[in-house]
């Protein structure tokens, strides 16, 4: 007759294993987390600059008011829809040029490549972090 069951060696032998491979695993998933979140900051700017242009074509002046409902402001959140990243609007005091700025919150902030990602009225991309802008809009 053979014994059933698992020797205490080939249960300690099992949990070291699936310690190593989560301890390799759980770093990797979080800086891919941490990447995917980027597109929010993305979708929220394309979105803004779509409304200020929308707004612009209206009123002749681009606008710094975000979630006031138009034709006062631009009719969007003023934070991503999971709360990753923050948007504000610097407005040049002649109403026509702006950047708006996508600052990261919370969790996201320990994404040091792409920190605080920016565009203009021109469209021109900039971004804060040690990853290049190419990188980081992708």
């Amino acid at each position: 007759m053979f014994p059933r069951g698992f020797t205490l060696f080939e249960l300690l032998v099992t949990l070291v294993l699936v310690g190593i491979i989560a301890a390799l695993a759980l770093p990797a998933y979080r800086h891919h987390v941490v990447r995917v979140n980027r597109s929010q900051a993305m979708t929220l700017l394309l979105q803004l600059q779509g409304a200020e242009e929308s707004h612009y074509l209206r009123h002749d002046a681009y606008t710094a008011t975000l979630e006031g409902a138009p034709p006062v402001g631009l009719g969007i959140p003023a934070t991503s829809a999971t709360s990753k990243y923050s948007v504000s609007v610097a407005l040049a005091s002649d109403g026509q040029s702006y950047v708006a700025t996508a600052s990261p919150i919370g969790s996201q902030s320990q994404d040091l490549e792409c920190m605080a990602f920016s565009i203009d009225a021109r469209g021109r991309r900039a971004v804060t972090g040690t990853a290049d802008v190419q990188r980081c809009w992708r």
